[in-house]
């Protein structure tokens, strides 16, 4: 028996690197990839980054105690980029048009 629940430890371990690895990429990266498309400075950039750690924080820290308690990745969503990109380049179109 303590051997079963040795391994189930082990494998809780496991999957809570592998989402906590996966939480911070895609929390790391997405910032940046918005900036990029939005021409922030690196400042900006890093000032988006602190207030998505924060969101991101705040939210797995509530979801734990208060919500689900499944290991769900509340970060900001991939989906999310494409819509960024369309706004990102309408509003680039804009700034050409001197109206």
């Amino acid at each position: 028996m303590k051997k079963l629940d040795n391994q189930h430890n082990q494998n809780h371990i496991m999957g809570t690197l592998q989402w906590f690895i996966f939480l911070l990429a895609n929390s790391i990266a997405l910032p940046i990839v918005v900036g990029g498309l939005f021409h922030l400075t690196t400042e900006e950039i890093f000032y988006l980054m602190q207030r998505t750690f924060f969101v991101v924080g705040i939210s797995s820290f509530l979801q734990g105690w208060l919500g689900h308690r499944l290991p769900i990745a509340d970060g900001p969503a991939g989906s999310w980029v494409g819509v960024f990109t369309v706004l990102a380049y309408a509003t680039a179109g804009q700034d050409q048009l001197h109206i």
